[in-house]
């Protein structure tokens, strides 16, 4: 039906904030793309501004070394297995996550808050379960592939295009932190906003990702290779503590200069008038 002519004029003086960045959770945002290049060399440079991070990691990069030693080839059985999974699964939780939030903080210059948030947060999208995988993956590859049966590479494959899809998915949530604590907004609202930020850009971050944690993967592979020879395997956990705590540091500190990096470049979507 037509519209009255009173209601074409207040149509007419409608005006929306362009200028707001924080308005309905920055959807009216464009996003701008980072640089891998120079996220990389500058996060890799925020890696040694501060001792603050580093301390802060040193923990949930003992327990992924402890983790990734156990799992390859030192347990005795499935069962022990499966009770240092959920172990780990737990400590992360409840330990590495909020000082994870913190050090993610501190690499932005922004104040720490509640460390319940991030444990929350970690759960949102199993944060846990993706080194998890990441890491029977790798098993099945270093133990069934020489031999080439098909049941092991579909399992593995599986478990891989699972860890992937789950990782996307967790990228958000480095970037939720940041957003939640420097604009002291809840959980939802720092997912949606993280979500923006990342839209269209997943790949490049998981691109960085993988980089950054090429140091741990070939520690891992080294920790494969020699765990038979008695003399070098007690030097391999504390070499894979150190190569975690250097890739878990320099992760955070990219998070953290793609967080500023797009909050500084968001832009307003122009709109014209009606």
């Amino acid at each position: 039906m037509p519209i009255t002519e009173a209601e074409r004029n207040k149509l007419k003086k409608h005006t929306f904030s362009e200028d707001k960045k924080d308005e309905f959770r920055w959807t009216h945002g464009v996003v701008p793309e980072f640089d891998i290049g120079k996220t990389l060399s500058s996060s890799l440079g925020m890696v040694f501004s501060s001792t603050y991070p580093w301390i802060a990691n040193i923990a949930g990069s003992l327990i992924l070394a402890v983790y990734v030693f156990e799992i390859f080839g030192h347990l005795a059985s499935l069962a022990d297995l499966l009770i240092y999974t959920i172990l780990f699964f737990i400590l992360e939780i409840i330990v590495v996550s909020p000082l994870s939030a913190f050090s993610k903080a501190k690499f932005a210059n922004i104040e720490p808050g509640s460390a319940a948030k991030p444990m929350l947060m970690s759960l949102t999208y199993l944060s846990p379960l993706v080194p998890i995988l990441y890491l029977v993956g790798l098993i099945f590859a270093m133990r069934y592939f020489v031999l080439l049966p098909v049941i092991s590479i579909l399992i593995s494959l599986v478990v891989l295009i699972l860890a992937v899809i789950l990782h996307i998915a967790n990228l958000n949530v480095s970037l939720a932190t940041d957003a939640m604590y420097e604009k002291k907004i809840d959980r939802n609202t720092a997912l949606s906003r993280s979500w923006m930020m990342i839209s269209g850009q997943s790949l490049s971050m998981l691109l960085i990702n993988v980089v950054v944690f090429l140091p741990l993967i070939f520690a891992v592979f080294a920790e494969v290779v020699f765990r038979n020879n008695t003399t070098i395997a007690l030097y391999i956990l504390p070499v894979i503590f150190v190569v975690s705590e250097f890739c878990l540091s320099w992760w955070h500190a990219s998070a953290s200069y793609s967080y500023e990096a797009i909050s500084k470049n968001i832009k307003p979507i122009q709109y014209s008038r009606l």
